[in-house]
Order: structure tokens, then C-alpha cells, then sequence
């Protein structure tokens, strides 16, 4: 049993480093977003599957029934959502709530809320919560808020953080909508000629 638990310490350890090795090199050389169209109501669904296993608190989505689309790089965007739910699960008390909200904020741009039941943010906390190696935590080391708002800048976005001290805090991201299909070229005129082409089998029926 000690070594099983032994074992458990330094597998832990081995990934806590790898996240940080990851995190530092996405930070110091940030790749170049790749976008395609996305549905953020099926990406939070499946990187909250991801979180919810050994997390001693709860992950809840909520999201419309219809997609909401926006312009991306999948991959970034999962990133962005797991940091922003890992550090809510981090600040939450035991069995404590997490909520993931999609949908659109007052702009009509598509939004990713996540919102914990934890301590707060200070307002001095608020002014660096953002800055690289500032952390809130006693070993953190103050990366992934940092990786998470270069992303969102990347794709043309904002993040914003709403907080009071004792009531939990709430990290919005807004991002660009998925542009319209354009139409295939002769697409109008394929429809203006139709109701001629009917015109013309009723003057001959």
C-alpha cells in the first residue's frame, strides 16, 4: 500500500511537470491559431467529460440546444476551457460547483463562462490575475491565466473576470462568430432562373 501510494505521488508529480514543460512552451512560442468552424456547446461537453473524473468537486454545463458556432482553432479553444476549468476547480471547496455556460453576451458574440463557489478574486489579485508567473496559489506557478488570455487575444477575443471576495468568481470569454457560408458563385442567378424556367413550362403546358 505505501508504495502503491508512493507511486500515485510521483506519477502526480510527473504530470504536474509536463503540464508546466507544455504551458511554458505554448507561452514562450504561442502557435499560430489554425481556425475552422466550432461548436462551443460540444466542446464544453467534451473537455468538462475529461475534467470530471478524481476531481473532488462537480462540473455542470449548460448550454442552449442549438450550436453556437464561432471561428477557431478546436485544439486552443480546448486548452483555454480546460485551463479556465481546472483553475475553478482548484479554487472550489470540496464538492464544490463548477459551471460552464455557453452562449451569447450583450453583443451578440458567442461567450464561454466558468464560474466557481470559491474564495473571490481581491482587486489586487483582479489587476495580475492575468500577468505570467503571478499565481493566487502558494506553489501555482502563474502560467495558465496567462496562456489563456494570449489565446483569446490570438482569435480576435476578450476575456473578462466578475468577482467579489467570499462570493466565487465568474471568467467570461467572448469570442467572433462563425462568418456565413458565402454562396457558391451563379448561386443567385440559378434562383432568379428558376421561376422563369417555370414561367416558360406553363406558357408551353
Amino acid at each position: 500500500p505505501e508504495d502503491r501510494k508512493l507511486l500515485s505521488l510521483v506519477l502526480g508529480e510527473v504530470d504536474r511537470l509536463n503540464d508546466l514543460v507544455s504551458t511554458m512552451l505554448e507561452v514562450g512560442k504561442p502557435r499560430t491559431p489554425d481556425p475552422i468552424g466550432v461548436d462551443l456547446c460540444a466542446l464544453a461537453s467534451e473537455v468538462t467529460k475529461v475534467a470530471r473524473p478524481g476531481v473532488s468537486g462537480r462540473v455542470e454545463v449548460i448550454a442552449p440546444a442549438d450550436p453556437v458556432r464561432v471561428h477557431a482553432d478546436p485544439d486552443q479553444l480546448r486548452q483555454v476551457l480546460w485551463n479556465l476549468v481546472k483553475n475553478a476547480l482548484q479554487f472550489s471547496p470540496p464538492g464544490g460547483m463548477v459551471r460552464v455556460e455557453v452562449g451569447w453576451d450583450d453583443d451578440a458574440r458567442p461567450c464561454l463562462a466558468v464560474s466557481d463557489e470559491g474564495p473571490g478574486i481581491s482587486d489586487e489579485d483582479r489587476a495580475h490575475l492575468f500577468d505570467m508567473f503571478y499565481s493566487r496559489r502558494q506553489h501555482g506557478v502563474g502560467l495558465g491565466l496567462a496562456l489563456v488570455r494570449q489565446i483569446v487575444e490570438a482569435h480576435g477575443g476578450a476575456i473578462t473576470v466578475e468577482s467579489q471576495p467570499g462570493e466565487g468568481a465568474t471568467f467570461r470569454v467572448h469570442l467572433p462568430p462563425e462568418a456565413p457560408r458565402a454562396e457558391a458563385p451563379g448561386a443567385e442567378a440559378t434562383g432568379a432562373e428558376a421561376p422563369a424556367a417555370e414561367a416558360r413550362g406553363r406558357e408551353h403546358g
